[in-house]
């Protein structure tokens, strides 16, 4: 039993008002938090790759969400990743199906910044997607080390593009707050751009490279699916670590490390530079 919901959380789940239909485009430039994937086994992992036809490494929804930004509903919409496709609305496999409440739990953990429709925040139902994904992995654990001086560190985001039209840009963060952009292909800015965080808020970046395991992650995972091309990196000192991500999820990034990128983002504000790449 859920106790204590407000009186605006009542009256986003008892809104009656119609619901208008917006592009799945949107999703991301008013998603509040990442969306994370579906993880399977690697049993099932497995089975899921050798479908017939491949298999589909995600699964659509129509998502309704309240003028608050709060999901209401998920509809699982038809599969067509396997070569049985016979009817209107077919069933993902077995080894998908047996996770879909899993998967609606995690689409109702997404929270949005309100659609404005006619001057006003909207009711609205947009279509997305969950990510399927194998088991995270990770390499031998290590620790990192302490700082020898409260500024002593720096991290960044390379984002090197993909074979689309995917911002290609680079933005880095320094101990003492300093933060550099400099972009260089289908962004807004182009060239380098100087700005300055607090110390705090660059001392939570590196406590959240810390909570991510950041150091035992693998130095690259790349899969077989060109989705862009992302590289983290962490200096402590005179040590340094790197992380690539090259459509990881399918080979087992982690959520954490994938997280990462979008907290960079998001505390550089990287989105004003960027443009149409709304962060947070």
């Amino acid at each position: 039993m859920i106790l204590g919901l407000t009186a605006c959380h009542r009256s986003a789940h008892l809104d009656a008002s119609p619901a208008v239909r917006v592009d799945q485009s949107t999703v991301s430039t008013h998603a509040v938090n990442l969306l994370n994937p579906l993880r399977l086994s690697k049993a099932e992992w497995a089975i899921l790759n050798k479908e017939p036809c491949g298999g589909e490494h995600y699964l659509e929804y129509d998502l309704t969400v309240s003028a608050l930004g709060v999901v209401e509903s998920a509809a699982l919409l038809p599969y067509d990743g396997s070569c049985d496709f016979v009817a209107d609305s077919p069933e993902p496999p077995p080894v998908v199906s047996s996770h879909l409440s899993q998967a609606e739990s995690i689409l109702r953990a997404q929270r949005f910044a309100p659609w404005i429709v006619d001057g006003h925040p909207a009711r609205i139902v947009v279509r997305t997607s969950v990510g399927l994904a194998p088991p995270e992995r990770f390499g031998p654990q290590r620790t990192l080390p302490a700082l020898a001086s409260g500024d002593d560190f720096s991290m960044s985001l390379e984002r090197r593009g993909c074979e689309g039209r995917c911002p290609v840009y680079t933005v880095a963060v320094s101990g003492n707050g300093a933060v550099t952009y400099n972009g260089f292909a289908y962004v807004a800015t182009k060239g380098i751009q100087r700005d300055h965080i607090s110390t705090q808020a660059a001392m939570e970046l590196l406590n959240r490279f810390r909570q991510a395991n950041f150091q035992s992650a693998l130095p690259l995972y790349s899969g077989e699916f060109d989705g862009g091309y992302d590289v983290l990196t962490l200096r402590i000192g005179e040590r340094q670590y790197q992380v690539v991500d090259e459509t990881g999820l399918e080979v087992g990034l982690p959520n954490a490390i994938l997280n990462l990128e979008e907290a960079i983002d998001k505390a550089t504000q990287s989105a004003r530079w960027v443009g149409g790449r709304q962060v947070g």
